[in-house]
């Protein structure tokens, strides 16, 4: 007995047309513990054994299509003689056809040396089929287990974004997990402090140094300890857990509203801009030190711009993904227009207009690294200071 199948595997053989030589053929050689033959005489009895057949073994005693087809629409009961492989998607896309010679040629041995090629090629595909499902399983199983990690991501990092209504955000992450963080704590006193990082690469590993940014920036905030003090502990603690290649450009912030006090620590991220929108003055925030995580306690610089807001302001900063993003000439997105939309009078806010702008200029090209943006509304409560 051939033994072609692995085991616990059966395949399913229809054999079309009333060649006595062929079922013979078949039960001589053939071990029935893998193999089940099906004679199939009528189409309402080829119907009914589509989802089960892997293989039509069809007797070539009859080759006019259209005279056999014509036959079978007008009598869907009519005896078939034989069936020359046509019209395959109205019988069965998975099955596969074998064509041999009607009983008064029939070759044994070549009909043997073709099954054996075609049952072949099945348990190949039948093996394919079963790791592809596996695949598939196991994709669903790790899309699942993504969900629960970036639901806890979310929820122990922007917890709390949403209560600032003078913040204005989009977190654009490129895949399930987001290599750009976003972090905002208010106290008792009115201070605002405001933290947006951007690790190297994307993804869950560029995603994992969110979570002690997370932890030390919300303690240290909560202790209201001074902002140069949030910002030396997170590059401490980035220096120790982040591999030598991975570190985290950032702009940490402070802003007290009761004496219109802006602090901030700009490292490696692209220039962002305070905007005096009543009398058109734009300040740029370029980065003057290196990212976190680069530079050991001795080496770390945690000196801080400082500005006084003496009226309604606004600061824009954004990750590299922005200014990243290319367009169908492979042309990035240019400083001089994100300046040029921001400071365009329109109803939009500011973060909706670059997010316009970014959908004119890639023209659904495809991202290339997370987008990261915050507009913060500066709005000191006593003008006169």
């Amino acid at each position: 007995m051939t033994q072609l199948c692995a085991k616990n595997t059966v395949l399913v053989l229809a054999v079309c047309g009333a060649n006595q030589q062929i079922r013979q053929c078949i039960t001589q050689h053939f071990s029935p513990t893998q193999f089940s033959c099906i004679e199939i005489k009528t189409v309402t009895q080829l119907e009914a054994s589509f989802e089960k057949i892997n293989l039509f073994i069809v007797a070539e005693d009859y080759l006019d299509i259209e005279v056999l087809q014509n036959k079978i629409s007008q009598d869907k009961n009519t005896v078939l003689k034989g069936i020359y492989n046509f019209n395959k998607k109205k019988f069965h896309q998975k099955a596969h056809y074998l064509i041999i010679e009607a009983d008064s040629l029939f070759d044994e041995n070549q009909f043997l040396q073709q099954l054996h090629m075609m049952l072949s090629f099945i348990k190949r595909e039948q093996l394919f089929h079963r790791e592809a499902q596996q695949l598939l399983q196991y994709q669903e199983l790790i899309l699942a287990e993504q969900t629960i990690a970036k639901n806890i991501f979310e929820s122990f990092i922007q917890t709390n974004l949403i209560n600032y209504p003078e913040l204005d955000f989009m977190l654009l992450p490129l895949s399930t997990y987001n290599g750009d963080v976003l972090l905002a704590y208010k106290d008792d006193n009115n201070l605002l402090s405001l933290m947006l990082g951007d690790f190297t690469g994307h993804g869950l590993p560029a995603a994992i140094g969110s979570i002690p940014t997370a932890e030390v920036f919300y303690s240290m905030c909560k202790k209201q300890m001074s902002l140069a003090h949030i910002v030396r502990e997170i590059n401490r603690k980035l220096k120790k857990l982040l591999p030598t290649e991975m570190f985290c450009a950032a702009c940490i912030l402070s802003f007290d509203a009761n004496t219109g006090k802006l602090k901030l620590w700009q490292g490696g991220l692209p220039c962002g801009y305070l905007i005096d929108e009543s009398i058109d003055n734009v300040m740029r925030i370029d980065a003057q030190h290196l990212p976190l995580g680069v530079l050991s306690e001795d080496d770390f610089d945690d000196s801080l711009q400082c500005f006084n807001i003496n009226s309604s302001m606004s600061l824009t900063m954004f990750t590299d993904g922005l200014i990243e993003m290319k367009n169908q000439n492979n042309e990035c997105l240019l400083q001089s227009d994100i300046l040029n939309c921001l400071i365009h009078n329109t109803d939009q806010s500011k973060v909706t207009k670059l997010k316009d702008l970014m959908s004119l200029h890639s023209e659904q090209v495809d991202m290339l690294d997370d987008v990261a943006i915050f507009s913060l509304q500066l709005n000191p409560t006593n003008t006169s200071l």
